[in-house]
Order: structure tokens, then sequence, then C-alpha cells
């Protein structure tokens, strides 16, 4: 279970353990399994924005703590996927961009 907590520095999330989005990590055969449990995980978690906004849409007040976490949240997504495809996906430093990448990635494999 995530928790964040407001400092003056910004909000920094804190997980009990290692949080586990999928009990399968994203591979060139399970996007569709890997992307349904990667939503619910941030639904969940009140983070689903992270997936569907770009920094340029966060308001400049708040765009620092929401950076901050969407780093935290996008080393999390990392870990959901294989060796092999992190060298693929690894470029991508927000969780926008390599949810949308990801899905790029495997849009034609998707039926």
């Amino acid at each position: 279970m995530a928790t964040v907590n407001s400092l003056s520095q910004g909000s920094i999330i804190s997980f009990s353990g290692t949080p586990t989005i999928t009990t399968k990590k994203l591979n060139w055969k399970n996007y569709r399994a890997w992307s349904d449990s990667v939503e619910l995980w941030f639904l969940g978690q009140g983070f689903h924005d992270h997936l569907e906004k770009q920094e340029a849409e966060i308001l400049e007040e708040n765009r620092a703590p929401w950076l901050k976490l969407d780093c935290q949240l996008c080393v999390i997504l990392w870990q959901s996927v294989s060796p092999e495809l992190l060298e693929i996906l690894r470029s991508f430093k927000t969780c926008y961009s390599f949810w949308t990448n990801a899905r790029d990635v495997f849009a034609n494999d998707v039926q």
C-alpha cells in the first residue's frame, strides 16, 4: 500500500515492502495482461493521472512534487518489465512516456 506525505519540499511516496504491480513481467507475449495490471495498480493507488498526463499538463505550482512522485513511480514501472524490454524502454523517464511507448511498441500485437 502506498502513502503520500506532503512536506514543504513536495510529496514523498513510501511503500511498505517492495510494491508489485503484476506477477508476470512484461515480455513479448503478455502486453494485454501486463497493461491491465499496471492500469489497475495505478488506479488503486490514486496515481492514474501519471499514466495519462504529461508534465506540461500539470499546474506549475504542483509540477515539482508531481515530477518527483512520477520518477518514483517510473522506477516501479521499470521493475515490471523483463530485462530485455527494459533495454528498449529505459530511456523513457516519465510514467506517461513509458506507458505510451510500451503501448506503441505492442499496439500491433494486441487484438
